[in-house]
């Protein structure tokens, strides 16, 4: 078994170095944070108690979701992802502006169990502080990624590698029960024991995605006693709420929207729901010529999936969804040529949001790898391109290259999300070279899906 020293070297982080900020600009900063805070109504959740254990049950899933169905939305904002950070957002809010506060470029930590906190975006913002005559100190950054699917990925990663760490060095790295009222949160601390078994200090970390934009933080000089962590965990949440606040300009829905009253929330779902009918016509659109091969096969709940190669289908650089929800139920209709197969899986949910990150989760491994190469020159091009159907709908394709060429064969995934159902198409194709351009591809498996959407409404 390792040694739990040498994997937690990385969660100290080294005094500051930051150029403070003027006096003026301190004292700005300070009078529009409370200007904001009296402003902006605190966003559900953020205010709410968190329940803390240490350790505690980790979370089975690696996407936050309310229990009551979240009404349909979009599959993106209108005119796409947000590909700059604001001139004018305060990552420093929340802040007690005395302390010395500067902007800080740095990675907020190389290394948390052997994964990065911060990925590789489109834009970064971050700012650190310190406090003066003590050892207490900060960072927070955010990072803009080129879409949901991405950002949603970077996330599912790092909770990933947290939670085996907890599992790992139980009551030295603990997962906390804290929301932090965004899309995606995951709030958990980090310890460093001494010779003698007492604490020798740890820092407290936030993790939280509302759209493509993911806010972590990193706060040192929590003494790693066990029975602070709750308050200290409260404290830095709460300290955080006004940069939580403003990270709805990255959501679908942006910030106009106030949030519905609980009584006026739809009691009764809509479309498809529960058991799905044997009967239903997952098959139409489908091919029909055989050409040698199986056909159509299905719909049925028990059709046998070895054929269709559904786990490798699903996995780009090696890596496959994680946490996916479970749906309530599944049906199932597939195509077998000689050359190519197309597998259709509908499923249902317990609510709009477990089907919403479903449809999120299985995209997530293709966004996060835009090119998986080997050493022989062949390489696997993956593009993810949000599509305007139903209530969410996105694809996946893959292209083969050889040494920069065109190769045989591709592979298309698309959702399609409709309510609480979630049509998944898989197409692979190992014998033919890609004729259409990717957008062809998933313009007409779309199109032969219609059909299929219509009946999920």
């Amino acid at each position: 078994m390792p040694d739990p020293m040498d994997e937690l070297e990385h969660f100290t982080t080294p005094g500051l170095t930051m150029t403070p900020l003027p006096a003026a600009e301190v004292r700005r900063r300070g009078t529009r944070m409370r200007r904001r805070n009296n402003a902006l109504a605190t966003l559900g959740g953020v205010a709410a108690v968190a329940i803390i254990a240490t350790p505690i049950a980790l979370a089975a899933t690696g996407s936050d979701s309310s229990p009551t169905p979240a009404p349909p939305v979009a599959s993106q904002p209108a005119g796409g992802w947000k590909q700059q950070i604001p001139a004018d957002f305060g990552l420093a809010d929340g802040w007690n502006p005395e302390l010395e506060i500067g902007p800080d470029d740095r990675p907020i930590t190389d290394d948390i169990c052997s994964t990065p906190l911060e990925g590789e975006g489109v834009d970064r913002l971050a700012v650190g502080y310190v406090e003066p005559g003590t050892e207490s100190s900060g960072n927070r950054a955010l990072t803009l990624y080129t879409d949901q699917a991405t950002a949603t990925a970077q996330v599912d990663q790092i909770r990933s590698a947290v939670e085996s760490c907890a599992q790992t060095h139980e009551g030295d790295v603990v997962v906390h029960d804290s929301e932090l009222g965004t899309e995606q949160s995951l709030v958990f601390t980090a310890r460093v024991l001494l010779e003698d078994g007492t604490p020798g200090g740890g820092s407290i970390y936030q993790v939280g995605r509302t759209g493509n934009a993911v806010f972590v933080e990193q706060v040192n000089g929590w003494p790693g006693d066990d029975g602070s962590a709750p308050g200290e965990v409260d404290r830095v949440r709460e300290q955080a709420a006004p940069v939580v606040e403003q990270m709805c300009t990255f959501s679908v829905d942006g910030c106009g929207l106030a949030q519905p009253d609980a009584s006026e929330a739809v009691e009764e779902p809509t479309g498809l729901t529960g058991a799905i009918p044997d009967t239903f016509p997952l098959e139409e659109g489908l091919p029909t010529d055989p050409q040698g091969g199986v056909g159509i096969e299905g719909p049925s709940h028990d059709l046998d999936l070895a054929p269709y190669n559904l786990e490798n289908t699903l996995q780009a650089c090696g890596i496959g969804p994680q946490n996916l929800p479970e749906p309530v139920d599944t049906l199932d209709a597939g195509y077998r040529s000689p050359a190519m197969g197309i597998l259709r899986q509908l499923r249902t949910f317990e609510s709009a949001a477990d089907a919403e990150a479903y449809a999120e989760g299985v995209m997530a491994p293709f966004a996060a790898c835009p090119e998986d190469a080997d050493n022989r020159g062949v390489s696997k091009v993956y593009e993810v391109t949000g599509e305007d159907a139903g209530d969410q709908a996105s694809s996946a394709v893959m292209r083969v290259e050889v040494d920069g060429e065109p190769g045989i064969g591709f592979q298309l995934v698309q959702v399609v999300r409709v309510g609480q159902a979630v049509l998944q198409t898989l197409v692979v194709n190992d014998g033919e070279q890609l004729e259409q351009t990717p957008d062809e591809l998933r313009a007409t498996y779309l199109e032969d899906s219609q059909s299929v959407i219509d009946a999920m409404r």
